[in-house]
């Protein structure tokens, strides 16, 4: 559909090759009794966004000061083109996704990371201060 009709988005694909929630629950709560999680392919999300007709970015992120540029280019190649371009991050298989609510849990009490000695720390959404990994001036599209 976004490229049937030419809409010009661009979606960023955390791809760390296993089923990262799972697997980040079972980390955290099942002492790393990993069960199911590892897919065992190798999809190339890029070729299959440009067999649907969109386009498909793979960025080198061993060098992460590149990533904005990464995204201006994307930004702008989406403009340009009026497509929608899938930009696909291979990220690490143990990289925790934060903030997070465990089973049980309350939403006013979400873990917002993982200590070295393996506790939680804790907080209030609201109390949070969002920090932001990547700043990029987005005009109209």
């Amino acid at each position: 559909t976004a490229v049937s009709e030419r809409l010009p988005i661009v979606v960023v694909l955390m791809d760390n090759k296993v089923l990262g929630m799972v697997r980040q629950w079972q980390s955290l709560f099942f002492k790393k009794r990993y069960s199911q999680t590892s897919l065992g392919r190798q999809t190339d999300y890029v070729k299959l966004v440009e067999a649907f007709g969109g386009i498909g970015i793979k960025p080198d992120l061993s060098d992460k000061e590149k990533l904005p540029e990464v995204m201006k280019q994307a930004l702008a190649t989406a403009r340009e083109k009026r497509l929608p371009v899938l930009v696909d991050c291979e990220i690490p298989q143990d990289l925790f996704v934060m903030p997070m609510v465990p089973a049980g849990g309350s939403l006013s009490e979400p873990i917002l990371s993982v200590k070295q000695d393996g506790s939680f720390d804790r907080g209030e959404p609201v109390n949070c201060e969002v920090k932001k990994i990547i700043h990029v001036e987005v005009g109209a599209i």
